[in-house]
């Protein structure tokens, strides 16, 4: 293994690291900002909006100015109009092929907030776009004022890591909030919206929840047999085999595939299955005792089932509007888009997230829409 590659595994490792361990996710961004010469890194889990601060883990930066950024010039940033929710995930925006410098150094931006800490040449990468009940994910980062723009090297490098960055959100999502712990995994599992199979690193089955069980009962596109996953064609079953082949090997420290999406052909002419294969870091994960290397996250879009607004407003208390908006969440709309559907403004729409907050004990769109979850058919409670 040459030098790049090694730097690259250690990237890599990190990231899967901190999938399941977010508390190392600092770990990561200071090795990268290593890499990059870049005098801070962040990564937005969610971005600040009006009323909601984001979720940022971020090093190399003052807390004064971060706190500074979140609150107030977060809505000065004259980068926005460049690189806002309809950037392209996984490409990477740079400040200075957008804006002259000229420009920049007219903004109270850069004079009240770049200026004094004396960086520049902001880069920005989009990890996902606008998700059902949250905001937009990036990693981003400035260097220091004078040392230059960052270089090719340091972009391909970034293009790199940014698939396993994207397979860490979706792990993190779908497996971060179910409190795991050894010897429960199985009644943990079991909580989680959608199929989730575990592997070890042979590719063998060793938990399935009770969502993905009903999804292979059916034999209806995917089975578990003693060779793997098998899909209902060979060309999908090669396919399918392969990413959990190589997930399993970044899972276990030797590979650097961040594994995929995949749609499963359905025999009975259902919608596909919707299968994502990612890696898991068995060395940072509570699922070590249970040797799992690879996850394979199933959703069957002919199970989901929207959830009645009144059925929300009995459990949560909430007025008609309230409820039909917390409807739409749940169903993947955007705020804008709530807006237009129900004929209301986006501040209205603002206003009543607020309230839905307040009333389900929540302070993140994420978090609400975790807590809606829980009232939906699709969603089990042991």
């Amino acid at each position: 293994m040459n030098a790049r590659t090694s730097t690259l595994q250690g990237h890599v490792d990190r990231i899967y690291d901190s999938a399941l361990a977010p508390e190392r996710w600092e770990a990561f961004l200071e090795a990268l900002s290593k890499e990059l010469r870049a005098a801070n890194l962040h990564l937005v889990f969610s971005a600040p909006i009006s009323g909601d601060r984001g979720v940022v883990a971020s090093v190399g930066m003052d807390e004064r100015y971060r706190d500074a950024y979140r609150s107030h010039f977060h809505s000065l940033n004259p980068w926005l109009p460049y690189y806002g929710p309809e950037a392209v995930e996984g490409e990477i925006f740079l400040g200075d092929a957008a804006l002259p410098e000229a420009e920049v150094v007219r903004t109270e931006f850069y004079n009240d907030w770049m200026q004094p800490q004396r960086i520049a040449h902001p880069f920005a990468a989009r990890l996902r776009n606008r998700a059902p009940g949250d905001s937009v994910s990036d990693l981003a980062g400035y260097r220091e004022e004078g040392s230059g723009a960052f270089d090719r090297e340091s972009l391909d490098l970034l293009r790199q890591l940014i698939p396993h960055l994207q397979r860490a959100l979706a792990i993190h999502d779908r497996l971060g909030g179910a409190e795991m712990r050894a010897g429960a995994v199985e009644e943990a599992l079991d909580r989680i919206s959608g199929g989730v199979i575990l592997l070890d690193d042979r590719g063998d089955s060793i938990a399935v929840n009770r969502t993905a069980e009903e999804i292979l009962t059916m034999d209806d596109g995917l089975v578990m047999d003693r060779d793997g996953p098998r899909a209902s064609t060979a060309k999908q079953t090669g396919e399918l085999r392969r990413l959990v082949a190589e997930a399993t090997r970044t899972g276990a420290g030797r590979g650097v595939d961040p594994g995929a999406g995949v749609r499963l052909a359905r025999p009975s002419g259902r919608p596909p299955l919707e299968a994502l294969v990612a890696p898991l870091r068995r060395e940072s994960s509570p699922l070590l005792d249970r040797r799992a290397a690879c996850v394979i996250f199933l959703t069957d879009p002919a199970a989901r089932a929207d959830t009645p607004p009144a059925r929300l407003r009995q459990q949560y208390g909430l007025t008609a509007m309230e409820a039909e908006i917390a409807a739409r969440l749940l169903g993947g709309m955007a705020l804008a888009g709530i807006g237009n559907d129900l004929e209301i403004t986006i501040h209205t729409v603002r206003g009543h997230l607020k309230r839905l907050f307040a009333k389900t004990g929540t302070h993140r769109q994420a978090e609400l829409l975790r807590v809606l979850l829980e009232v939906s058919p699709r969603i089990r409670s042991v």
